[in-house]
């Protein structure tokens, strides 16, 4: 028996308004919802510039968009030419995979092959030989970024790429400063997928971004923060039952099977709301929940997570026998419930 579940966001604002009124604006895109939360004077023309961003973004950034940056790489024998913002983006997540691991933008033949966020009823696990054979064409060496001429080229023409797990968080940073440039004096909060960025200054303190618990329909706690993005990576997100085996959408690169690390919710938060830092703590949120709760630490601690996103960084690791911890920038800043 399969059962399939589909959470569209894992993390929660609990969004106080001490005066004035809010303005909310609701879109769908990238396949999952996008919740912006307002305070303060907010010009009408916000929500057609806010839906105008992302979907301009989904262009670029789609694996099944036709012409999208990612399409055609994807389509192509040997690469093509990105746009600025694509190649950027790109950067960085070559830097995630090179310098931390568990992230790679390559995995796309094993997205495709498992295709756990689209299962329909007849769907069934992959078999060893289809992974390994898909497997082959993983691996952040077979790309090569010429950044000065925005150039992307595969070594394999069956290499594919997607940038799924890092578009939503550079969308989360990009709109987050749009907002702050078009309402100077607003505050509040957006939500979009696995993340949340805050916006202005809450007048009565910090903001307070509750965490689900990754193993049941509550909460696990809430982070007290009072700028940045964070994001978080879970098995619980998206998922299917089958045959009494549970198989999540989060695939380890270096196995091609979902991860099996000794995480069930990873949270990354950035203090700062720039389109990198977002991009960053999306991609990091991944790779920390595929690397497990120990190399993960080792990394907070040598400061090269601060160093890679150029801000303050801090985590909050729920490991699958229930224990919660926080680090870096977050010790302090969550309350468990």
């Amino acid at each position: 028996m399969k059962k399939l579940a589909l959470i569209m966001s894992i993390i929660l604002v609990l969004f106080t308004v001490s005066c004035g009124k809010t303005t909310e604006i609701h879109l769908f895109a990238m396949d999952t919802l996008l919740d912006i939360k307002l305070n303060g004077n907010i010009p009408d023309t916000l929500e057609a510039d806010s839906s105008n961003l992302v979907t301009t973004l989904e262009k670029q950034l789609s694996a099944t968009i036709p012409d999208s940056d990612v399409y055609n790489f994807n389509v192509s024998d040997s690469g093509c030419t990105v746009s600025d913002e694509t190649n950027t983006i790109l950067e960085l997540s070559l830097e995630v995979a090179n310098m931390v691991g568990g992230f790679d933008v390559t995995i796309y033949p094993l997205v495709e092959l498992w295709n756990i966020s689209h299962a329909g009823d007849d769907w069934t696990p992959p078999a060893a030989g289809e992974i390994n054979d898909a497997l082959v064409h993983v691996g952040a060496d077979k790309l090569s970024l010429n950044i000065s001429d925005s150039q992307l080229t595969k070594s394999d023409p069956l290499t594919k790429i997607d940038l799924g797990g890092v578009g939503k968080g550079w969308a989360t940073g990009a709109l987050a400063t749009m907002i702050a440039n078009e309402c100077p004096d607003a505050w509040g909060t957006l939500s979009f997928g696995g993340n949340v960025a805050v916006i202005g200054e809450k007048p009565d303190g910090d903001f307070n971004i509750a965490l689900r618990d990754p193993f049941g329909s509550g909460l696990a706690g809430e982070l007290h923060i009072e700028s940045g993005i964070v994001a978080v990576s879970g098995g619980y997100e998206r998922y299917v039952d089958y045959d009494g085996r549970r198989y999540h959408h989060i695939i380890d690169p270096s196995t091609g099977y979902p991860s099996e690390s000794d995480l069930a919710s990873a949270a990354v938060y950035v203090s700062s709301a720039s389109p990198e830092a977002g991009a960053y703590a999306d991609a990091l949120s991944t790779a920390l929940f595929v690397l497990g709760s120990e190399r993960a630490v080792e990394l907070i601690e040598s400061e090269l997570l601060t160093e890679l996103c150029g801000c303050d960084v801090g985590l909050v690791l729920i490991k699958s026998d229930g224990s919660i911890s926080t680090h870096g920038a977050l010790e302090g800043c969550f309350t468990e419930y």
